[in-house]
C-alpha cells in the first residue's frame, strides 16, 4: 500500500520513501532532501512547525514523529494553499514565544523578503532545546519567480544561527 503526500511517496509494506518524478521539477534536490529528512528524524518530536508547508510532503516523514503540526504559507505560493493551516509570511508568525520544539524550514529562506528576519522569528517560536531544521538552494536556477531573492553559502547560514544564538 502506497500513501502519497505532494511529489513524496511513503510504501507501508516496505517503509521506504520515494521521489514522485511527475510531480516535481528539482528530482536531484527532493531526493537529497528526503535523504536529509529522513535523517533528521531524531530531531523530529514534539510539537512541529512546517514553515512554506505548501503541499507538506515531508508530513509523511514527520507525522510518525511529532505529536502535533502546524503549517504555513503564504497565499501566493505556486505549491497552492490548501495543505496550510495558516497564511501568514514567515517574518511574523501568530504564536507564543517558545511554541515549538521542531521547526521545519525547507527551501524557503531565499523567498522571503527579510531572511534574517524570519530566522529571528524562528529563533523566537523555537522552544529551549527544540531543533531548527533548515534547508537552502545554493547554486540553483532562478525558481519561482519573482519571489526568489536569496541564496546563502553553508556559512553564511550558520553565521546567521550563530547571530540568532543557536547551535
Amino acid at each position: 500500500m502506497f500513501q502519497k503526500q505532494g511529489f513524496l511517496i511513503h510504501e507501508q509494506n516496505s517503509g521506504r520513501y520515494f521521489v514522485d518524478y511527475q510531480q516535481t521539477l528539482s528530482i536531484a534536490v527532493n531526493e537529497l532532501l528526503l535523504e536529509l529528512l529522513l535523517a533528521a528524524r531524531p530531531y523530529m518530536r514534539g510539537t512541529l512547525l512546517d514553515v512554506g508547508c505548501g503541499k507538506r510532503p515531508y508530513r509523511l516523514i514527520y507525522d510518525r514523529c511529532v505529536d502535533f503540526s502546524v503549517g504555513t504559507e503564504v497565499q501566493f505560493s505556486p505549491h497552492g494553499t490548501d495543505q496550510a493551516d495558516l497564511i501568514r509570511y514567515a517574518e511574523h508568525l501568530p504564536f507564543a514565544d517558545n511554541s515549538f520544539d521542531t521547526i521545519l524550514c525547507t527551501e524557503v529562506l531565499e523567498h522571503t523578503r527579510h531572511p534574517f528576519q524570519v530566522v529571528t522569528e524562528l529563533t523566537r517560536l523555537l522552544k529551549p532545546g527544540g531543533y531548527l531544521l533548515i534547508s537552502i538552494p545554493f547554486i540553483y536556477p532562478i525558481h519561482e519567480a519573482p519571489h526568489d531573492y536569496w541564496r546563502f553559502t553553508r556559512y553564511g547560514l550558520q553565521k546567521m544561527c550563530q547571530i540568532m544564538g543557536l547551535k
